[in-house]
């Protein structure tokens, strides 16, 4: 009952945060380098803060989603990049899957935009949740604040 009541919360938090944000619009890539879903070209052009874009999908456990990031390139002396969760799948049976899926689909769309220093640059995949939110802002690291703060 806790546990329900907790993504119950969560969910409701996230809807709330949902409801106040516009929606993502597309934006204008061209002259960026598309990497596909080359991990090695992002982390190059992390590494040199080269204007680019890549699409990740990733499967673990019961959640499959897919996240683009774009380097925007330098903004003074940081990098600026946006990572933002495209589609989110969770196979959840039973009592959270309900809650589950609704979670799951008030997330996408959901966006931060970080500006990292050149030492954090090629690490951006393993930023700890300081790090996190130290260096980056959106309605993403909204909800992993929310989220953060509901777990008992």
């Amino acid at each position: 009952m806790g546990k329900a009541f907790a993504l119950a919360s969560l969910a409701l938090l996230v809807l709330l945060l949902g409801c106040i944000q516009p929606p993502p619009q597309s934006e204008d890539l061209s002259g960026f380098k598309d990497c596909g879903e080359s991990q090695e070209c992002l982390m190059e052009a992390l590494e040199n803060c080269g204007q680019a874009f890549a699409t990740q999908r990733n499967s673990d456990n019961n959640v499959t989603t897919q996240a683009k990031t774009v380097v925007y390139g330098l903004d003074g002396e940081k990098c600026r990049v946006k990572f933002t969760i495209e589609d989110i799948k969770v196979d959840v049976k039973g009592e959270g899957g309900e809650i589950a899926d609704m979670i799951a689909s008030l997330l996408k769309g959901k966006e931060m935009v970080c500006f990292l220093p050149s030492d954090e640059k090629a690490s951006l995949n393993n930023l700890d949740k300081e790090a996190i939110g130290e260096y980056c802002s959106g309605p993403l690291v909204d909800v992993m604040k929310m989220a953060e703060n509901r777990q008992p």
